[in-house]
C-alpha cells in the first residue's frame, strides 16, 4: 500500500512539473474596469464608460494633486 501511494505522488509530482502551473490573471472576465484615476472610463477594454456628476479631484495621502494610477505606495 505505501509503495501505491508513493508511486501516485510522484505520478501528480511528474504531471504537475510536465504541464507546469496555471496563472490566472485578475483582469480576465472583467465586465468593468475603473481604476479612479480621474474619470469614469471602463479600462476593461469593453467600451462600460460611466458618467461623472459633480465629483472633484483631489490631493491623495501624500500631497500629489489630481491623484493617478502611476502612484504606488
Amino acid at each position: 500500500m505505501r509503495g501505491k501511494t508513493f508511486g501516485v505522488l510522484v505520478l501528480a509530482l511528474f504531471a504537475v512539473v510536465s504541464f507546469g502551473t496555471v496563472h490566472a490573471s485578475l483582469t480576465d472576465g472583467l465586465v468593468a474596469y475603473y481604476p479612479f484615476n480621474g474619470n469614469s472610463n471602463d479600462e476593461s477594454g469593453n467600451g462600460n464608460h460611466g458618467a461623472v456628476n459633480g465629483a472633484t479631484l483631489a490631493q491623495d495621502r501624500f500631497g500629489n494633486q489630481n491623484f493617478t494610477t502611476g502612484h504606488f505606495f
